[in-house]
């Protein structure tokens, strides 16, 4: 049997690349919010001009700086469980099985016969289908002995560069900031036909993230317990949804 596992510090390189990406859309979610609630403060206040409103503008700095400390805190536990979880990794191929273990995370098993294709990614990672939509393994260019595990691969079945399925991570992830959008949508415009096609869609995308999610075997297991949240938050939505249509208080 062969075991393969993150080489050490490779999670380093992994969040790096993620804090590329999470940091420029945090910030300008954060902007768009800040100032939303700085201009919707603005109109209930008098009409009379004032040079300096200290008050508007300390609301405004409040409204990016809370959620940056929350958000912050929230990632640096997100970040110390990727640790663990990349440290955790491993990766192994017997003579009639590859699998994958990690930590707090469902081991995903695909027996040799049963692998579809073998997706060499283009930066580098590994993507191994078997016959079941969730039964897939995804391998980072982070493994050690890199072109030792390329080789057994190629034994199983040809690596190819190209796949042929649709990249449902890549599916959910477009999703998700489509979802944002229909979210500010929702909260900050008051065309009532806009607002109700808004919150349809952005519950259907919720509830298909959140099924997909659920069946995952890529998921941790806290991220699936916190997924439920994002229905709480769906129902929330509909809402501010129902009180903009109607144009009345639910309670």
């Amino acid at each position: 049997m062969q075991s393969f596992r993150i080489k050490p510090n490779g999670h380093k390189e992994i969040r790096n690349k993620m804090l590329m990406i999470m940091i420029p859309i945090f910030v300008i979610v954060m902007s768009i919010t800040s100032w939303t609630s700085f201009f919707n403060t603005s109109d209930t206040r008098s009409t009379v001009h004032h040079p300096v409103d200290t008050t508007l503008l300390m609301i405004s700095i409040a409204s990016f700086l809370v959620p940056f400390a929350v958000v912050s805190f929230l990632m640096f536990r997100f970040f110390t469980r990727l640790r663990k979880m990349y440290e955790s990794y491993e990766l192994q191929i017997s003579d009639n099985l590859i699998a994958r273990e990690q930590l707090n995370t469902p081991t995903v098993s695909i027996f040799k016969k049963d692998v579809q294709e073998i997706v060499k990614r283009r930066k580098g990672g590994f993507t191994v289908r078997g016959t079941g939509a969730h039964d897939v393994i995804f391998i980072p260019k982070q493994i050690e002995n890199y072109d030792e595990l390329e080789a057994a691969l190629d034994q199983i079945k040809p690596v190819s560069n190209k796949s042929q399925k649709s990249n449902l991570q890549l599916i959910q992830g477009i999703l998700s900031l489509v979802g944002i959008g229909l979210m500010y949508c929702v909260i900050l415009v008051n065309n009532k036909i806009i607002v109700g096609v808004a919150a349809v869609l952005f519950v259907a995308i919720t509830v298909w993230n959140f099924i997909q999610t659920q069946k995952s075997k890529n998921v941790q297991y806290r991220a699936k317990r916190f997924k439920w949240l994002s229905l709480i938050f769906a129902i929330a939505l509909i809402y501010i949804a129902v009180q903009k249509i109607m144009g009345y208080q639910l309670f």
